[in-house]
């Protein structure tokens, strides 16, 4: 059976816990951003995650507190002192704490995301900035002229000639 306090209690500590996303992330700065700027926005989809699985979860839990809490009224309106709880709160604080919770999942992953993206196109910015790389002429030492009289030795192959092709 619920007591009369426990209502508000529920919809405290579902309050309270609604929305890593909104209190945790930190969306990356507005455009344009230089290429070598340190990015100070939330790469991690923790919060998010965590926001899924309220968003998941307490309607689960809710909708059985409520299917309870109405099994309890219907159980009582058969004893000689019936008393009537009032179950609508939990349904409203279900709903409410699932769209917190939904709306909270949303901004974190659209946050997230962009900080992501816009990581990610700074990475391909430095990439290509390392990857040119000004033209260095090779220079090779002055070939030595060859003594007269002495054979060069022999140039032998890396690799050992291969057999006839077969016609």
């Amino acid at each position: 059976m619920c007591r009369p306090g426990a209502h508000p209690l529920l919809a405290a500590v579902l309050a309270a816990t609604c929305g890593c996303s909104l209190a945790a992330v930190r969306p990356p700065p507005p455009p344009p951003v230089a290429p070598d700027a340190n990015l100070e926005c939330t790469r991690s989809r923790t919060a998010p995650v965590l926001d899924t699985v309220g968003a998941v979860a307490v309607p689960i839990m809710g909708l059985g507190m409520w299917g309870m809490c109405s099994l309890s009224n219907s159980w009582q309106s058969w004893s000689s002192d019936p008393q009537r709880l009032n179950c609508d709160p939990v349904l409203w604080v279900t709903v409410l704490s699932t769209a917190v919770y939904a709306g909270s999942a949303a901004y974190g992953y659209q946050k997230t995301g962009a900080c992501r993206r816009l990581a990610e196109q700074q990475w391909e910015v430095r990439a290509a900035q390392q990857a040119v790389v000004p033209h260095v002429p090779l220079v090779l030492p002055a070939p030595v002229p060859a003594t007269p009289g002495v054979e060069p030795a022999p140039v032998v192959p890396a690799v050992p000639p291969g057999p006839e092709p077969v016609r």
